[in-house]
């Protein structure tokens, strides 16, 4: 009969085989569906699109985020503006702290077309041909420690990737035919292409 230590040692290790064996929890998503513009997100947690925007209203952002701490899976779906001069953008979470947008596209909205503020993470992105009013970023950050990852900024209204200052990064992006320019701000992290060049500010 074993006893003592070894009993608890024994004991400590199953439950720590059982702990790595079963699965972990998947956190619910809530699902964003088109309707009324802006759709609204008032609550920390994680979001997820189900089908395509399209706001035809050139004054009316798609989504505006109004908390911190939010996760905005566009599961492959696309925010679609008019393609007219107006002040809407795609996805505005300026202001907060720790928003996360993904995985979809964002096109011809009349301002930007996503905005984030601190400690914002965009990632697998193409912003297209946003800022038809004339002045608009592909994609902005509005704080401090922001990261723009694996994204496409081009044919927009402003520079493609918009900086507030150099405590913000960006890498595996490709960045072509923005007017005012490629990068304004933001540190280089490397992987990156402006215009048809490796060599991005």
């Amino acid at each position: 009969m074993i006893r003592g230590p070894a009993v608890v040692a024994i004991v400590a290790g199953f439950w720590i085989g059982l702990s790595v064996a079963l699965p972990k929890p998947v956190l619910a998503q809530t699902k964003l569906k088109p309707g009324r513009y802006p759709i609204n997100i008032t609550k920390s947690g994680s979001y997820v699109l189900t089908d395509n925007l399209e706001p035809g209203n050139k004054n009316s952002d798609a989504i505006d985020v109004s908390t911190s701490n939010v996760t905005i899976d566009l599961n492959g779906f696309s925010i679609k503006g008019p393609n007219l001069s107006g002040s809407g953008v795609g996805i505005d979470a300026s202001g907060q702290d720790s928003v996360t947008v993904q995985n979809g596209s964002v096109s011809k909205m009349g301002a930007g077309g996503v905005i984030v503020g601190n400690y914002g993470v965009v990632r697998n992105l193409r912003s297209i041909g946003n800022g038809t009013s004339g002045s608009g970023a592909g994609i902005q950050c509005t704080g401090t420690s922001c990261l723009f990852e694996n994204c496409v900024a081009s044919g927009n209204g402003s520079p493609g990737l918009v900086f507030l200052d150099t405590s913000s990064g960006y890498q595996n992006d490709v960045i072509i035919g923005n007017t005012g320019g490629t990068v304004s701000s933001g540190t280089n992290m490397g992987a990156n292409v402006c215009n048809n060049s490796a060599t991005c500010p």
